[in-house]
């Protein structure tokens, strides 16, 4: 593809990119004002008891995902009107999924167990509502339905707002209502997912053999893209949990804030990277497909980082007030894992697109081991301040291997072109 052919490509692209990433930034907004109210209202500890649920809920939908929203995101790309044929057998997943959480909450609370009274009961609503906005999702980013991705996560972000504004204000400190308002957001968002998937559709259910050997394709494939996913998930949240279980939920509250900051910045490449998956299956060339938007993409990333090093201690006194102050050192001490995990969620796309490659799960499982192995030596002397140091050295860690893998990758495959159209080889690197 020549550059002129690229050069007219991009700002269409990126008019798409932006349309997704505003709407994400105000969805997210109104999460923040949603995040500085309960941390206002819940104070510290409040924060961290919410914080450490929400992270269990998040690693139990990816737990029981089992890739499958990746890979189906793949396989819905390369033929969308499966979308058609499958989708209300995705709901039927979702359901097994809660019957079974269900019954299993049901043991617990037979069992008289501790967790059943503070978590079973939110995790078993909440965990099958994240599995099916996540396989929603899928069918959306294959069709590339930008506008209505935003529509949707705008929504259910409103929908928080309003009624955990509503519970905070009437209700105060009760966590457990506070809960129950943030799951009705994503209740909101699958609700809204299936209307529009309804509409750009059509029901054309497979038969029951036809779908199960679909299903066990994308299995067999998802499956393969699962290791990574859980790789990262346990990467980002295990600090939040290790930190709650060995420092207390005051701290992890405070932590919670600098979480909070890095992931409204993430929305930028995440946004980017959840665009970019399509093209980047359906090139000839999905490396140089990638590092197209690589580059912009990458200067983007540092500058927030800079704001964010520059504006942050500002910000979160104001926002969040005296108490969450000690969030900005954890703030500086994540930046460089920011950076690292902004990067790795756009190189991330190509392998996608290469059928989630076996040494992809085990660059993250030597990230997890590093953190995990740093945060039990450190955290209990150095508190929040070592979970943060201790993500930067693992991402700085996968992201440095992955950059290697994908670099390799780049040069063989401009190679082989320059190779094709002379007949001469010839070396490349991005």
């Amino acid at each position: 593809m020549s550059s002129a052919a690229l050069s007219l490509r991009l700002p269409r692209e990126w008019l798409e990119y932006s349309r997704l990433y505003f709407a994400r930034l105000m969805g997210l907004s109104f999460g923040t004002v949603l995040t500085i109210a309960s941390a206002r209202v819940l104070e510290p500890a409040g924060r961290g008891e919410f914080v450490a649920l929400s992270a269990a809920a998040v690693l139990g939908a990816q737990t029981l995902n089992l890739g499958l929203s990746s890979s189906l995101a793949v396989l819905f790309s390369r033929r969308p009107s499966r979308i058609g044929f499958y989708r209300v057998y995705l709901v039927y997943l979702t359901v097994g999924w809660a019957t079974l959480l269900s019954a299993l909450g049901v043991a617990q609370l037979w069992a008289h167990a501790p967790l059943s009274r503070a978590w079973w009961v939110p995790l078993a609503v909440w965990v099958p509502l994240q599995l099916l906005g996540l396989y929603q999702g899928a069918a959306l980013v294959a069709l590339q339905d930008a506008k209505w991705l935003s529509r949707i996560e705008l929504a259910g972000r409103c929908c928080a707002l309003v009624l955990g504004g509503t519970a905070l204000l009437i209700l105060g400190s009760d966590l457990a209502a506070f809960v129950a308002a943030v799951i009705a957001g994503d209740a909101l968002i699958a609700v809204l997912g299936a209307i529009r998937l309804s509409r750009v559709s059509k029901v054309r259910t497979a038969r029951p053999q036809r779908a199960a050997r679909f299903f066990r394709s994308a299995l067999r494939l998802g499956l393969r893209a699962f290791p990574p996913l859980v790789l990262v998930f346990l990467l980002i949240k295990s600090d939040i949990l290790l930190l709650r279980l060995m420092r207390g939920a005051a701290e992890t509250g405070v932590y919670s804030i600098a979480s909070q900051v890095v992931d409204v910045a993430l929305i930028l490449p995440s946004t980017i990277g959840t665009l970019v998956l399509a093209s980047v299956v359906r090139s000839s060339q999905p490396a140089v497909e990638l590092l197209r938007v690589l580059r912009p993409a990458a200067l983007l990333i540092v500058g927030l980082a800079l704001g964010m090093l520059v504006f942050g201690h500002w910000a979160i006194v104001l926002l969040f007030g005296r108490p969450f102050e000690n969030a900005y050192p954890a703030l500086v001490l994540l930046l460089p894992a920011f950076v690292c995990l902004a990067l790795q969620s756009l190189i991330s796309q190509y392998f996608a697109a290469r059928g989630f490659p076996l040494f992809i799960s085990i660059y993250w499982l030597l990230g997890l081991v590093t953190n995990l192995t740093l945060n039990l030596l450190l955290i209990p002397r150095f508190g929040l301040l070592a979970a943060a140091a201790s993500s930067s050295v693992a991402y700085a860690l996968v992201f440095g291997l992955m950059w290697r893998r994908f670099r390799r990758d780049y040069s063989v495959e401009v190679a082989r072109t320059v190779q094709a159209v002379s007949g001469r080889p010839r070396s490349a690197s991005p």
